[in-house]
């Protein structure tokens, strides 16, 4: 049987009550196959629609010279998109080269960075000098400082007393 729309063959064919006497397979206008109730099965077409016979070859002609031009015109299309994606994908892979320059650039920076960091830290800052030691030294020039000025006295009063003879 022939039945225009899958969903009548469905409904027609999907419960024993409903199926037709004597049918034991049924296609839709699609090209779809079913077989009927009780082992319901439906087995969809490939084809955009149902071979129907044909009077003439020039029927068949005709129509297949459609399906080519139809073809040849998914063909451009397809060509077409694929050029655009090609054309896509070499612009990515430009830009990946670029940021993986640039991100090969940056680790560069980022381990000399580390790398002053480390020299930094591994400077040995000198000792701070204590305030003991400071005031340690301040006692010891004080001391020099009361002894040469005791001398420049001497010295003084021996000038004078030469100067004074």
């Amino acid at each position: 049987a022939l039945i225009p729309t899958s969903q009548e063959a469905r409904k027609a064919l999907m419960h024993i009550e409903t199926v037709p006497k004597n049918c034991w397979e049924a296609f839709t206008a699609q090209g779809d196959q079913l077989y009927p109730a009780p082992s319901f099965r439906y087995y969809s077409s490939t084809k955009n629609h149902a071979e129907l016979l044909k009077v003439g070859v020039n029927d068949q002609i005709l129509e297949k010279s459609l399906e080519i031009a139809e073809m040849e015109k998914r063909s451009i299309e397809l060509e077409s998109m694929f050029r655009m994606d090609q054309e896509s994908l070499i612009q990515h892979r430009k830009e990946s080269c670029a940021l993986t320059k640039q991100l090969d650039k940056l680790r560069q920076e980022d381990m000399g960075l580390q790398l002053r960091a480390i020299e930094l830290r591994n400077v040995e800052d000198p000792e701070p000098t204590s305030i003991a030691t400071l005031e340690d030294a301040l006692v010891e020039l004080d001391g020099e400082v009361g002894i040469l000025e005791a001398e420049k006295n001497e010295t003084r009063k021996k000038v004078s007393e030469i100067r004074g003879a």
